[in-house]
């Protein structure tokens, strides 16, 4: 039976509570606001050649007695538009503020056209050092990538084939990039330790020789053999 004695001791009892239970709460809330992000494709290279000369970086790197290449880390900026459905349309573009010097991201949504948008003179008043940003409107979220060396690797290879439809190649070449394509893959899923990279990296060279003949197959198609040239005809 609860005393006026005993009371204080009561209220600080459920004040705890209280603050555990809101503590809790928040978490939840944390948790479920950090949704999964989609599949990005940043790193993906612009072109066939540029997708097989990575692969090739990327197997010598692993295949190599060095320490691995640090994962690629990149910032992207969540935008979202609202649909008169009521479901909004999210797409993501990277960071303004990054370093582009990775060649082959995709900056989505940007035509820069060569221009300098910083300190453009507009009619005799120069923009470059204002601030237009609405300083009511909620800033688009950012969400920090990281893409390390092996999903960077089974990214490409899985993406030749598309990258390949972009280029000139003929049909039967890109059959056989499409078939190389396919082949890696499945030797990319079968590799063991998956989130230790040194695990990964032991068990990629027991296939290293496989990979090998791949890629080497893969450079022949972008630098076919040149067939020796006819002899000039005499005079």
């Amino acid at each position: 039976m609860l005393t006026k004695q005993s009371l204080p001791g009561v209220s600080w009892l459920l004040i705890a509570a209280a603050f555990l239970f809101v503590g809790c709460g928040e978490e939840v809330a944390v948790e479920q606001a950090a949704k999964p992000l989609p599949k990005l494709d940043f790193h993906k290279p612009e072109s066939f050649e540029a997708a097989v000369a990575r692969i090739r970086e990327i197997h010598n790197a692993i295949v190599s007695e060095e320490a691995l290449p640090a994962p690629i880390t990149y910032t992207v900026v969540e935008v979202s538009h609202a649909h008169g459905d009521g479901n909004p349309h999210v797409h993501y573009h990277l960071a303004e503020t990054e370093d582009h010097s990775h060649e082959g991201h995709d900056h989505e949504g940007h035509d820069h056209e060569g221009h300098d948008h910083e300190g453009h003179d507009h009619d005799g008043h120069d923009h470059g050092d204002h601030d237009h940003r609405d300083p009511f409107k909620a800033e688009p979220p950012r969400h920090k990538v990281s893409v390390d060396l092996f999903t960077e690797l089974e990214d490409i290879v899985r993406w030749l084939p598309a990258i390949a439809s972009d280029g000139d190649l003929p049909q039967d070449q890109w059959n056989q990039a499409n078939a190389l394509s396919e082949d890696m893959t499945g030797r990319l899923e079968s590799i063991q330790g998956d989130g230790m990279p040194l695990l990964q990296r032991a068990s990629y060279q027991e296939k290293a020789a496989e990979m090998e003949k791949c890629l080497g197959e893969l450079e022949a198609i972008v630098v076919p053999t040149t067939s020796p040239s006819k002899s000039e005809p005499s005079e």
